[in-house]
C-alpha cells in the first residue's frame, strides 16, 4: 500500500458527509471493521436552515459504529471528519486549502473541535481544497473550482496506486471530479461537473420520467451508451435528452436502454471537460485513472476508450483499490499531522 507506516492497534472512526449521505467507518490497523451509513447530508441543513438533523445523524452513526466494533464511543481513540461536513451547511466550516495541496497541506489545516452533542471527545475536521483563484474571476471563471471530500479520496488513490504523477484522476459521482495530480503527488487543480445530479434530475423531474420510470442505469448496454453520446456530440445534449422520450414511445426501447442512452448523452459532455483538461502541457501522455465500479464509472471508461487520443491512457481502478477511500485518505492526513504514531 504505497509505503504507509503500519498503524498501531488504535480504533479510529472516520465520518464522511456528502450532499445526501453520511458514512461512518471504524478502523484498526488500516482495516475497516465497521461501516454505517444513512441518507442524511448537508442538503438537510440547507433545506431546514439548521444543522440539528445532521448533528443527530452523526452522533447516532458514531454510537452505532462503535457498538458494532465492540466498544463504547469513549473507546474510540480518534475521530476524523471529511467532506461537506466542513462547509457552511455542515458542522464546522473550515476554509478550503489552496492548491497545490497534498497530505501535508491538509494536515496543517486540520481543526480540532469538541462537539459534546455529537461525541464525548474532540473531532478532527479535514478541509477541502480549491484551485488557485484567477486574478479576475469575471474573465476567467472556468478556472474556479473546489471540492470537499474528494481530496482525501484522491490522496488514498495516490497512496494505494503508488502514483507519482503527473496524472488525471476521475472520481465519478453526483458531481464528477477531474483531478490533476502533479509530479509531487499533490492535487494541482480540480474540475467539476454536475453529471450525476443531472442524470437524476432529468430521470425523475422531467417529461422523461414517464419513459424512464425513475430507472437509473443498473445494467450497462454499451451500444445504447454510444448512441446517446454520438447524438449529443452531433446535435447537443438537450436534443439527445429529448430523444429518450422518442425512443421509448415510438421506437420500443425499454427503460434500461433509454437510461443508458441518456447517461451516454450526459457523459459525452464530461468527455469534453476531460479532453479540455488534458490539453495542458503538464498532462501530455499522462495516465487517466477512473476510480470505482459504479455504472457511471464503468460507462465513463467505455466511452473514453472510443476516443482515439485518450483510449490508450485510460486505467480503471475498481474493487479493493477504490474501497473506503474517503476514510483511508483521512487516516493518511491524520498520520501526517502526527495524530497516529507509526509502528516501526
Amino acid at each position: 500500500m504505497g509505503g504507509v507506516p503500519r498503524l498501531p492497534p488504535m480504533l479510529i472512526a472516520t465520518v464522511d458527509t456528502g450532499t445526501t449521505n453520511t458514512r461512518v467507518r471504524v478502523w484498526r490497523d488500516n482495516v475497516c471493521l465497521v461501516e454505517n451509513a444513512t441518507s442524511v447530508g448537508v442538503r438537510d441543513t440547507a433545506i431546514s436552515g439548521n444543522n440539528a438533523k445532521l448533528k443527530d445523524c452523526v452522533a447516532q452513526l458514531l454510537l452505532d459504529a462503535a457498538g458494532c466494533a465492540g466498544v463504547s464511543l469513549n473507546g474510540v481513540d480518534l475521530i476524523l471528519a471529511t467532506g461537506m461536513i466542513t462547509s457552511n451547511v455542515g458542522l464546522l466550516e473550515i476554509p478550503h486549502v489552496e492548491c497545490s495541496a497534498g497530505a501535508s497541506e491538509l494536515a496543517k489545516a486540520m481543526r480540532e473541535v469538541h462537539l459534546p452533542e455529537v461525541a464525548p471527545k474532540p473531532i478532527w475536521f479535514i478541509p477541502g481544497v480549491k484551485n488557485i483563484p484567477p486574478a479576475d474571476p469575471s474573465k476567467d471563471f472556468s478556472a474556479i473550482d473546489f471540492m470537499r471530500g474528494e481530496e482525501v479520496e484522491a490522496l488514498a488513490l495516490i497512496d494505494r496506486l503508488a502514483l507519482k504523477g503527473p496524472a488525471c484522476l476521475v472520481l465519478p459521482g453526483s458531481h464528477n471530479k477531474f483531478i490533476e495530480i502533479d509530479d509531487q503527488a499533490r492535487i494541482r487543480q480540480c474540475v467539476t461537473t454536475l453529471a450525476g445530479e443531472l442524470v437524476l434530475a432529468i430521470t425523475c423531474h422531467t417529461v422523461l420520467a414517464n419513459t424512464l420510470g425513475g430507472a437509473l442505469v443498473d445494467q450497462l448496454k454499451p451500444e445504447w451508451l454510444d448512441q446517446g453520446a454520438s447524438l449529443a456530440k452531433s446535435q447537443g445534449l438537450t436534443r439527445a435528452a429529448f430523444s429518450v422520450r422518442a425512443l421509448g414511445t415510438m421506437a420500443g426501447a425499454n427503460q434500461q436502454e433509454c437510461a443508458n442512452f441518456l447517461l451516454g448523452a450526459i457523459l459525452a459532455s464530461d468527455l469534453v471537460t476531460l479532453q479540455t483538461m488534458l490539453h495542458s502541457d503538464r498532462l501530455q501522455d499522462a495516465p487517466i485513472i477512473v476510480a470505482g465500479s459504479s455504472p457511471m464509472a464503468t460507462a465513463m471508461v467505455l466511452l473514453a476508450r472510443q476516443e482515439p487520443e485518450i483510449k490508450n491512457r485510460i486505467q480503471h481502478v475498481t474493487a479493493e483499490k477504490s474501497r473506503n477511500i474517503a476514510g483511508y485518505g483521512a487516516i493518511l492526513v491524520a498520520q501526517r499531522r502526527g495524530l497516529i504514531p507509526a509502528v516501526m
